[in-house]
């Protein structure tokens, strides 16, 4: 039983659906194509915003703490700013034995003065703290 072209090409047809025409373009390799353009840049725009976007021109360094009582810490920390003129908001936290966070406090850095500025904060907790920090990139600039 011999087959010819024709009725193979029919049949694998049939069963896979006809081919595109020469040089012609089928919609799911140009779907195909969008999602990866779109993935790519949609990729690139979080870590430009992860790595490199707009900074708050501050760090925090030297942070460093004293557990007071079961509902009290003392951070102490020095900011670092770019812009001295900028007004800065910070973050602060207690955590617990297991990393928890059982206490925050966000602290103001008003514009004007010295670039570095040492602050020393009270944190209120609800819970025992084991450990407490200013928090890395926790300082974002406010509207005066």
């Amino acid at each position: 039983m011999s087959t010819t072209d024709a009725e193979q090409r029919a049949r694998l047809e049939r069963r896979y659906g006809a081919r595109p025409a020469a040089g012609g373009r089928s919609p799911g390799r140009l779907a195909a194509v969008a999602a990866a353009v779109i993935g790519v840049v949609g990729t690139a725009i979080v870590l430009w915003l992860v790595f490199g976007g707009p900074g708050t021109g501050a760090s925090v360094t030297g942070s460093s703490y004293r557990v007071v009582s079961d509902s009290q810490v003392t951070v102490s920390f020095s900011v670092l700013r770019e812009d001295p003129e900028v007004p800065l908001r910070c973050t602060v936290q207690a955590l617990d034995v297991s990393h928890a966070q059982v206490g925050v406090t966000l602290v103001d850095v008003p514009a004007g003065g010295p670039r570095v500025v040492p602050l020393t904060v009270d944190v209120t907790t609800f819970a025992r703290a084991e450990q407490a920090d200013a928090v890395s990139n926790g300082c974002v600039a406010v509207p005066e």
